[in-house]
């Protein structure tokens, strides 16, 4: 697993590195503020975080309770391959890292990355139209995650909508925003039963 981690890090890096050069430039195109945390009012930028966390984990307890979904296939060999029980059942050491890499991974991608190339490249400027670049861009990470449970769907039922908050989110107020709802959002769902 370390071997796999060692791997993986300096692509994971180059990639992250290559595609936050892109969104930035994207951003400032589009004349959006892609890091803006010190740039706005905390009070409002923590409501609104807050806000989107507790919407997120409240429309994937429901997608738990209305589909009731298992872990993939895939996902299970995958758990089985490492001998992982149950995420939870990780060291802290290593899951809270991981965690932190795939939310800033995922964000850095889709958020900062994919929805201002589309935006840019389509032309969508005003408000109205960046839902577009929000609704696409939140449509293929919904898809990145339709692997990850069965029924297949629920992965899309919990992940499309919050992808829609989440590019919102980065709208008004930055990646870093994303960055803290996607990291807490992620810790919840592997700590609380």
């Amino acid at each position: 697993m370390i071997y796999l981690i060692a791997i993986l890090s300096p692509m994971m890096f180059l990639k992250n590195f290559s595609v936050t050069t892109m969104g930035v430039f994207y951003s400032s195109e589009l004349g959006l503020r892609g890091f803006s945390l010190f740039r706005t009012k905390l009070r409002k930028f923590l409501t609104y975080t807050l806000g989107a966390l507790l919407i997120s984990l409240a429309i994937a307890w429901l997608t738990v309770e209305i589909l009731q979904p298992k872990p993939s296939g895939l996902l299970e060999d995958m758990m089985e391959e490492y001998q992982v029980e149950e995420m939870g059942s990780l060291p802290k050491s290593l899951i809270i890292p991981l965690i932190m890499a795939a939310s800033i991974s995922e964000e850095v991608s889709y958020r900062l990355g994919i929805q201002n190339f589309l935006a840019s490249k389509l032309r969508l400027v005003s408000e109205r139209e960046y839902q577009v670049a929000i609704l696409l861009s939140s449509s293929l990470w919904a898809m990145s995650h339709a692997y990850n449970l069965d029924p297949w769907y629920s992965g899309l039922v919990y992940t499309f909508p919050m992808g829609i908050i989440l590019g919102n989110l980065f709208r008004r107020f930055g990646i870093e925003s994303c960055l803290i709802v996607h990291s807490l959002y992620n810790l919840i769902v592997v700590y609380v039963p």
